[in-house]
């Protein structure tokens, strides 16, 4: 029940370890979390069963768990540094028709993992830009784009609605690990419960440009 570090050689042999977590999660990048990201199994913890000064928080960070790296003796020390990640870029552009009113568009920023995938924030800085041409006072709503493992597709709602299916504006019905990777079409709500397809509207992963070393 632990995923494990080996040399290449020792595949499938646990006996010689480098490193280890105790940890059920489905992959690695989930093992320090404690469990999977799913979002039906987040807060599912029987807080009522608990003792009332036993608090909810308490109880999910005392799930979570550290990487152990072997030392040369063979004992085991925590790593509360380690993390094992998904390979992934750090934002997101959401893309639509020049003329559309769309206000999700813009630059996202990766945030965390739900459902064993990353999800992405809208900037404030795109928040604002897509609304340019309404008037708001205070701090702009932002978008959420991630992926709904409950109908197998990748939508975008407000940050409020994050894990919240009832109300998307924007889905695209693939299960294709990054929203870049999607073969169908978004379709937009059309405001009264329904969707209309926009093949104009697009998620492009933005790499980082490597700086030249001299």
């Amino acid at each position: 029940m632990k995923w494990v570090v080996t040399a290449p050689e020792l595949l499938g042999d646990s006996s010689e370890v480098m490193a280890r977590i105790a940890s059920r999660a489905w992959w690695p990048w989930e093992a320090h979390l404690g469990s999977n990201t799913c979002a039906s199994a987040l807060g599912a913890a029987p807080f009522a069963t608990m003792p009332p000064w036993h608090g909810g928080a308490a109880l999910l960070r005392g799930a979570r768990v550290n990487w152990e790296v072997a030392s040369p003796d063979g004992e085991f020390r925590e790593a509360k540094s380690m993390v094992v990640e998904m390979d992934c870029p750090d934002e997101a552009q959401v893309w639509a028709r020049r003329e559309a009113s769309h206000p999700f568009v813009g630059t996202y920023q990766r945030c965390g993992l739900l459902a064993s995938r990353p999800y992405f924030l809208q900037t404030r800085a795109s928040a604002k830009e897509a609304r340019k041409e309404e008037r708001m006072d205070g701090e702009v709503p932002r978008y959420a784009l991630w992926y709904g493992e409950d109908n197998e597709q990748w939508v975008i709602t407000e940050e409020f609605r994050l894990t919240d299916e009832l109300v998307v504006d924007a889905r695209c019905k693939d299960s294709a690990w990054m929203p870049w990777q999607a073969s169908a079409n978004w379709e937009v709500s059309d405001g009264d419960r329904g969707f209309v397809e926009d093949i104009y509207v697009r998620v492009e992963e933005m790499l980082t440009t490597m700086e030249p070393t001299l």
